[in-house]
């Protein structure tokens, strides 16, 4: 069969949402995290359906290629669309919020390929060619024409392949691009460590040009996505409110101090220029809370792994007071129902607000998957029974 017909089959298989379901499942992610717009009448919930038959749907989000080697998927859409339609499955099996989604994905460095440096793969990772000294990151600037610069036509190639093939009801996003501090991070390798100490004045230089790669290619790839302004697509199931997702990764290798001066500044300066949007990173960052909660057009903090950050009761009700989100992915530890599971879960917010979570369902227990959007929907109903709008 060519790959050509296996998408097609791919395709065919996505759920097509009910009449009006769409749309409600768009207010509950857009009114997760804005304090301005009304409570949703439910916080969203995504459900996956896991198949332990079919081990290629069930691998880590973007950390393994099913089929295809990245180098392959960056030079060819057909590649790139497969193996992102066989992670996206295990979301349409179940009903629930997740709003099935593709992004054009060339992994962490691909913006700096527009500044004239390559990428290579390596063990399945991708990383700069090589880091640049401090003289070469000085001399690196914005192209005159970043529509041709680098893999951006490879991105465009991309989007343009994959909205002639998909269903309306599947949209094209950005999922997320590094922020300009990772971005610098990958200019420089350890150098850029040393550079917050002894060589200041140029990392911010670099970072500020950085900023202006991020900004406009978002813009760029947005409007060519068809992505609305007010929102992106979190890849392969989320909508996430603001224009944008930075992944800051490196941030939980510094000193507050540091995050401050060199991280803070152009995250805001993103934000404020594409209608706020989330951060993301792995790790333990809690020390970075606070600076990050302090930008006013931050609406929400993705966690890579939430359990290294603390007592998740006491992230809860940080964010809540200060009105950012965050995704409370906390597992099912299979000993208590899933009522009793969200119980805990919603247990320290005040009201629809402040976060949303997701749920994995086994296939062969389908029953269960079937109704986990009705239980969520209860938990929700008793924890908020009080605000007299249930």
């Amino acid at each position: 069969m060519k790959l050509s017909d296996e998408i097609a089959e791919k395709v065919k298989g996505i759920r097509e949402p009910e009449d009006g379901a769409r749309e409600v499942s768009l207010r509950r992610w857009l009114g997760v995290s804005d304090p301005d717009v009304p409570e949703p009448d439910y916080l969203p919930l995504t459900v996956a359906g896991i198949d332990e038959d079919r081990p290629d749907e069930n691998v880590p989000i973007g950390m393994d290629d099913v089929r295809f080697p990245k180098d392959e998927q960056f030079d060819d859409p057909e590649k790139m669309l497969y193996e992102q339609l066989v992670g996206m499955a295990r979301f349409t099996r179940f009903p629930g919020d997740a709003v099935p989604c593709i992004a054009p994905q060339f992994n962490n460095p691909w913006l700096l390929t527009c500044l004239g440096l390559r990428q290579v793969v390596s063990d399945g990772s991708v990383w700069p060619e090589r880091c640049l000294c401090r003289e070469e990151a000085a001399a690196l600037h914005m192209p005159d024409d970043l529509a041709s610069a680098g893999l951006m036509p490879n991105a465009v190639r991309f989007v343009q392949y994959a909205r002639s093939v998909l269903p309306d009801h599947v949209p094209l996003g950005l999922y997320y691009m590094m922020s300009p501090f990772d971005l610098a991070y990958l200019v420089r390798g350890d150098g850029f460590f040393t550079d917050m100490v002894d060589a200041p004045d140029g990392l911010h230089l670099l970072l500020d040009m950085l900023t202006d790669l991020f900004i406009e290619s978002t813009r760029l790839l947005k409007a060519e996505c068809g992505e609305p302004a007010d929102r992106c697509y979190y890849w392969p199931s989320t909508v996430l409110q603001g224009g944008c997702m930075l992944c800051e990764d490196v941030t939980v290798m510094v000193s507050p101090a540091q995050h401050r001066e060199f991280c803070i500044p152009y995250t805001r300066r993103c934000l404020d220029a594409l209608g706020g949007g989330w951060v993301h990173f792995c790790g333990d960052g809690r020390q970075l809370l606070d600076s990050y909660l302090d930008i006013a057009n931050l609406r929400g903090v993705q966690f890579g792994q939430l359990d290294l950050n603390g007592p998740t009761d006491a992230i809860v009700r940080r964010f809540v007071e200060r009105g950012k989100a965050f995704n409370c992915v906390v597992p099912w530890d299979g000993e208590h129902s899933w009522a009793e599971h969200f119980d805990r879960m919603l247990a320290p917010l005040a009201g629809r607000k402040g976060l949303y979570t997701g749920a994995w369902i086994p296939v062969e227990t389908p029953d269960v998957g079937e109704s986990i959007l009705a239980t969520w929907h209860a938990a929700q109903d008793r924890a908020f029974a009080n605000l007299g709008d249930t």
